[in-house]
């Protein structure tokens, strides 16, 4: 073992023996998966052979905030995507998933003061 890696065969390949990731459930299927590089933005779309979960990656982030931030934006293009929509439609999508995200935040993190841009 000079590399210092411990590897462990499964079947025919062999695969780098590392901490599994943790996986937070957000919102409308979104998980954050945090491992000691970054956070990852992603939402479950299936299981694969082994019952093992299959995820749509939306990002890699450098914190957590940023990698909500981007959920907000997701949870925005999930309600305008089927379709034509207006301005005002998208500015009450944006309302709306800020109301959820924010309100979300508190229940999972009671303690925690949801700070608006500029404050």
């Amino acid at each position: 073992m000079e590399s210092g890696r411990h590897f462990q065969e499964r079947g025919d390949y062999m695969e780098e023996e590392r901490e599994r990731p943790g996986v937070i459930e957000l919102i409308d299927d979104y998980v954050l998966i945090v491992d000691r590089l970054s956070w990852s933005l992603a939402r479950q779309k299936g299981v694969d052979k082994h019952g093992k979960p299959v995820y749509k990656y939306y990002g890699y982030f450098g914190s957590a905030e940023k990698a909500l931030t981007q959920l907000g934006r997701e949870l925005v293009y999930d309600r305008l995507k089927n379709g034509r929509s207006t301005f005002a439609t998208l500015l009450n999508h944006i309302a709306e998933s800020n109301t959820r995200l924010e309100n979300f935040i508190k229940d999972a993190f009671p303690d925690y003061e949801v700070r608006k841009k500029g404050e």
